[in-house]
């Protein structure tokens, strides 16, 4: 959950408050972040903007962006692409947080969340197949006991 206090004030009002007003005809989904500073987005990203010419315009790139790949960059929008952009000088340039981002690619920062192997889970199972690998099969059956209750 991304936003515990949201939860936590629709449960107040659903609990406390009578029926009345608009009805919701939709239901409520959590929102979407999108990395778009990963190799194969941010390379395409660079050129579009190298498309688009110096002055580097947002819409422009977003508008680029969508002709190239409606699918991949659906929800990317103008004033995503505006923040990426550092207007200060007489040229626009891409910010240097933005750059910085773009070069960890996609390095989410910490090393605390997501599964580290497909088979976290099933360590037995390959203990199992290392041992089938590299000891003969008579020895396997002797070894196989003591290695599934571990």
């Amino acid at each position: 959950m991304t936003h515990p206090a949201h939860a936590l004030k629709t449960k107040i009002k659903n609990k406390h408050r009578k029926p009345q007003g608009q009805k919701k005809k939709h239901q409520e989904r959590p929102a979407k972040y999108h990395n778009w500073h990963t190799p194969f987005c941010w390379s395409q990203i660079l050129l579009a903007a190298k498309e688009v010419g110096w002055r580097m315009g947002a819409s422009d790139v977003v508008h680029v962006l969508k002709q190239r790949d409606m699918y991949t960059f659906a929800g990317i929008t103008h004033l995503t692409v505006n923040e990426w952009i550092d207007k200060k000088g007489e040229k626009p340039t891409w910010t240097a947080a933005i750059l910085k981002k773009a070069e960890q690619g996609n390095n989410p920062g910490h090393n605390k969340g997501g599964r580290q192997g497909v088979l976290v889970c099933i360590q037995w199972l390959i203990k199992y197949y290392y041992l089938c690998t590299t000891v003969p099969r008579w020895n396997i059956l002797i070894l196989w006991l003591p290695l599934k209750l571990n």
